[in-house]
This record gives structure tokens, C-alpha cells and sequence, in this order.
């Protein structure tokens, strides 16, 4: 029988990759005193709360509260600004690790699901920006866990905390709000009074969602009513356009061979030399084969049903949608990259284990490239900007 239970080891893992990706997430956080990409909208509105004004309602509050939290505790600066990215990017791993416990159980599967979410530029750039996506990403990845140990266990304890953390996740960015579709769908699968328990989920969802506006109104009196504030955020949406098409903004951006997308360009007013934003960075190594094991799953699953499999594939899907359904925003894929890193675990597992050592060793060297690739990227993510220099005529 697989074991699904955390040992000793488990507890080890788990310590050692968080104090490991803690510490490279911390390097040269604080270094610049500038804003990056969408950090000056989530700043200033963390900033606005303090001041009891409203300085933008682009996205429910949660996110912007949070940032507002690293301010408060940490200071206005860009430690302050960014310490709960860093927090909300290690805990992914850590949960990660824990979905993939559960679903698959050993050792193997979740230990690699952690390593290569750890090396994946792109998470790994995220969690060190003051921006939502990172937070977003995470709160997935949490209701997933509940709605995943829904499944396993059917106790309606995990199927409220799995409504409460969407509700939670919706009140991050209204993309999180899809998560209810697989929470529905697991009340199908037990059939235990689904009906009532597809409402009483949706409540607690909705609730939860509602009671974290209260805090909005208690930093900002004279707000309009929570009615008037979503019809202001669903007009940002609807008015919401790309300025790249489904296919290059989204599929090429994706998987390009390009590791690092340059944003604007200026002069350092410290150096004067010119210096250009990190805008995406992405492992194209876990990226690329990403896109294999999406196909893989899809065929093995008309062969044979699993049920962790199903799992994963579905939530892509359903993670995916809003993207989709919004042309060229793929690159804010940030939610997809943790369910590509668990795929891409339960293909190397199988490899593992039923290849023998030609598995073995394509594992061993997929792992290296990962690493690899991970490693080069580095000096120029760290930063958060950079120069252009011999090296990025190799790389970029």
C-alpha cells in the first residue's frame, strides 16, 4: 500500500527546499528603489490604505492587503513591498509537495513535483515582485489541496475549507473564482447529497468573499457600496484588451527559446548606464516539457483512467479558461505552472519506475538541464534588471 502520510523525511525535505528557495528569493530583494512592471498599482494601493483613499479597484483587495501588510511590518520600502511574494512563493512549493503527496504518495513524485516548481524561473521571478500573481497562484494551489483531500476523505469539513479558500482566492483576482466548477464536480463524484452540498459551498464561497471587502471599509470611510465597487471592477475588465494576439502573446511567449523579455528601458540614476526591467523569465527546459507531458496525460487518459492524473488535468483546465477566454494574456500563466511542475513529477515517476535504468538516467539528465538552466539565469533574475552584455547574446 502507498503511503500518503508525511514521515520524518517528508518534514526534512520540506525544511531544507523552503530554507534553500527562502534564501535565494531574499538575494538583492531590496536592492532597487524602484518599481517593476505592475508593482507601482499594488504599491499605491497598499499605500492608499494607510491614507484611507481608494487608488485603484483593477482587483478585489486581498492581495493589496497583504501587500499592505509587508509595509506595515517590514516598512515602505522594497523589502516591505515584496517579503510576502517571497512567502507566498515558498509556501507554493511546500504545497505542492503536499498535493503530490496525496495524490500519488511515495517519495519520488512529490520531492520532484518541489524541485522542479523551486527551478522554474518564472515562479521563481514572481515571488519576488509586489504584484498578485504569486499570491494567486498559491491560493490555487491551497484550494486544490482541500478539494483534492474532498475527494479522497468525502468529509464536508474539506469540502467547506476547500469554498472558504476560493472565496479567499477569488478575492485575490476573480480568476480563482473557477475553482467552484471542480469543487462541483467532486460533490458529482461522492454523490452524497451533492446538490446540497454544491449550494452550501457556494455560499460559504460567496461569504467568504464578501466578509474580506469589510476590511476596505474600515480603512476607507465614504467607500461606494460593494455593488457600485464590482460594477467599477467589471468595467476594467470588460474594457480589458492585450496588446499582443492569442497566439504570440500567448503560445510563443510560452514556449520561445527566449529566457528573459526585456521591458522598458532607461538610465540607472545611480550609474547612468542603460538598464532594462525583467519582465518573464521562464525555464524553458520545465516549459517545453510542460507541453509534452499536457499531450502524454491527454493520451493516457483516454487509455486509463487515474485518478491523480484526471486530477491534474482538470484543474489545468480549469485554471486555464480565463485565460483563454482573454486572448494574449498568457503571460500571467503564473496559476498553470505548479499543476505543469506535478505532470511533469508523474511522467518522471513513470519513467522511474517502469523504464528501468534508460528511465533512470532520462530523469537524472532532465533534472541537470532543469538545474542548468536555473543556474544560468540567476545573475540576470536577481537583479531584477540588467545590462546588456557578451552574455546576453548567448542566452537571451
Amino acid at each position: 500500500m502507498i503511503n500518503r502520510q508525511l514521515q520524518i523525511r517528508d518534514y526534512f525535505f520540506l525544511g531544507g527546499i523552503s530554507i534553500f528557495n527562502y534564501v535565494m528569493y531574499s538575494i538583492h530583494l531590496g536592492r532597487y528603489h524602484w518599481f517593476r512592471y505592475d508593482e507601482v498599482a499594488y504599491v499605491s494601493a497598499a499605500r492608499g490604505f494607510f491614507d484611507g483613499v481608494l487608488i485603484n479597484s483593477e482587483h478585489p483587495p486581498v492581495g493589496k492587503y497583504i501587500i499592505a501588510l509587508g509595509i506595515r511590518l517590514f516598512g515602505d520600502n522594497p523589502d516591505g513591498w515584496r517579503i510576502f511574494s517571497v512567502v507566498a512563493g515558498v509556501t507554493g512549493v511546500i504545497f505542492v509537495y503536499l498535493l503530490a503527496k496525496r495524490m500519488f504518495g511515495g517519495y519520488i513524485v512529490p520531492v520532484l513535483a518541489a524541485t522542479f516548481l523551486s527551478l522554474e524561473t518564472y515562479w521563481f521571478a514572481s515571488g519576488r515582485l509586489a504584484m498578485l500573481d504569486t499570491f494567486l497562484a498559491t491560493a490555487i494551489l491551497v484550494s486544490l489541496y482541500c478539494i483534492w483531500r474532498y475527494i479522497e476523505a468525502g468529509r464536508a469539513a474539506w469540502a467547506v475549507g476547500a469554498a472558504a479558500m476560493i472565496g479567499c482566492t477569488a478575492a485575490i483576482k476573480w480568476t480563482g473564482g473557477g475553482l467552484l466548477v471542480l469543487l462541483w464536480g467532486a460533490a458529482l463524484i461522492k454523490r452524497n447529497h451533492w446538490v446540497r452540498m454544491m449550494g452550501f459551498s457556494t455560499v460559504v464561497a460567496v461569504a467568504c468573499y464578501c466578509l474580506l471587502f469589510m476590511p476596505l471599509y474600515l480603512l476607507i470611510p465614504g467607500l461606494p457600496n460593494l455593488l457600485t465597487l464590482h460594477r467599477d471592477m467589471a468595467e476594467f475588465h470588460s474594457a480589458f484588451r492585450s496588446g499582443a494576439d492569442w497566439f504570440n502573446g500567448g503560445i510563443i511567449q510560452w514556449f520561445q527559446s527566449f529566457p528573459i523579455q526585456s521591458g522598458a528601458a532607461y538610465d540607472n540614476p545611480v550609474t547612468w548606464q542603460r538598464v532594462y526591467q525583467v519582465v518573464y523569465s521562464g525555464n524553458i527546459i520545465i516549459l517545453w516539457a510542460g507541453l509534452g507531458v499536457l499531450i502524454a496525460s491527454a493520451v493516457r487518459l483516454i487509455r486509463k483512467r487515474e485518478a491523480g492524473l484526471v486530477f491534474i488535468v482538470s484543474s489545468l483546465f480549469v485554471v486555464a479558461v480565463p485565460w483563454i477566454i482573454i486572448p494574449g494574456t498568457w503571460n500571467v500563466f503564473l496559476p498553470l505552472v505548479p499543476l505543469i511542475a506535478l505532470a511533469l513529477a508523474y511522467w518522471c515517476w513513470h519513467l522511474w519506475s517502469e523504464h528501468g535504468m534508460t528511465g533512470k538516467l532520462s530523469v537524472g539528465l532532465f533534472v541537470v538541464l532543469s538545474l542548468g538552466w536555473y543556474l544560468a539565469l540567476l545573475p540576470r533574475l536577481w537583479p531584477l534588471l540588467y545590462q546588456h552584455s557578451f552574455i546576453d547574446t548567448l542566452i537571451i
